[in-house]
């Protein structure tokens, strides 16, 4: 519980700083005389929350399995890292610029004449070098980003991040589906060899440990991909692996151990054949 609160108050503090900032400097604009908030600025804050509410949220996407499964899924971590970082300073300078923010202020102060410094004679001259008088650049980016360039931008950046998260969620599933038939294709091998290795461990009789060991080498050497013909093969191994387990009579041992290796036998042929 205590481990949860700290991951959101980690996740908080983003939200917190962004906002603190976010107000104050709508503040600072009224108090520079901008009155009534472009809407451009309310579309670029949506577009950033949305922007980390689809990070945070990237852990709901991702489908739970073993570490090779957390290997694939890291693709998936990375861009909407990516989406994020990039609609964050997109919209920043959206907001800075609709605000008409310091960056304006500078040119403001540097367009007046060389008396203001060298800095700004050489702002002036290379300004007017191209044509393009310094008022012009003022009027550009004092100017108000427009609501539909903010709703284009953002939308085709969303897109991009949909059709990257889609795509490698699709990836993603198809690989996990991949890794649990094979899991279910090691279970044979797996759950039968390790039962037969402890009863050749604990035979006393020479003849019954030498057919359990033909039977474990038999089993243990088997192809690990599997098939619907197949898997019914193997039940009836899994299902006479009990019954081996609770013979007491040596005959019943052996005759058990001799079905055992055909059944393992056809089951091996058959997958072989098909190979």
């Amino acid at each position: 519980m205590k481990k949860q609160v700290l991951w959101i108050a980690l996740d908080a503090i983003f939200l917190i700083v962004f906002n603190v900032c976010f107000f104050v400097l709508l503040g600072g604009a009224k108090e520079r005389g901008i009155e009534g908030i472009p809407p451009s600025v309310w579309v670029s804050y949506g577009f950033i929350h949305f922007s980390y509410l689809l990070l945070l949220c990237t852990p709901l996407m991702v489908r739970r399995g073993n570490k090779a499964m957390a290997d694939y899924a890291r693709p998936l971590y990375v861009g909407t890292w990516i989406y994020f970082l990039v609609a964050l300073v997109v919209n920043l300078v959206f907001i800075l610029v609709s605000l008409n923010s310091t960056l304006v202020q500078l040119f403001q102060q540097l367009q007046l004449s060389p008396k203001s410094g060298l800095l700004a004679w050489l702002v002036n001259r290379l300004v007017n070098a191209d044509g393009i008088t310094a008022a012009w650049l003022l009027n550009l980016l004092g100017s108000p980003i427009s609501t539909g360039t903010a709703w284009v931008v953002n939308v085709i950046l969303a897109g991009l991040a949909a059709i990257y998260l889609i795509a490698n969620g699709l990836v993603n599933e198809d690989t996990a589906e991949k890794q649990e038939r094979h899991e279910q294709e090691l279970v044979y091998v797996k759950t039968a060899a390790p039962r037969l290795k402890a009863l050749v461990d604990g035979a006393t009789d020479k003849k019954v440990e030498a057919e359990l060991e033909k039977l474990y080498y038999t089993i243990n050497s088997s192809p690990l991909r599997s098939n619907e013909a197949a898997k019914s093969l193997e039940r009836q191994v899994l299902m006479m692996l009990n019954d081996l387990e609770d013979a007491t009579d040596k005959e019943d041992t052996l005759r058990i151990c001799d079905e055992m290796v055909k059944l393992a036998n056809r089951r091996n042929r058959m997958l072989n054949t098909n190979n």
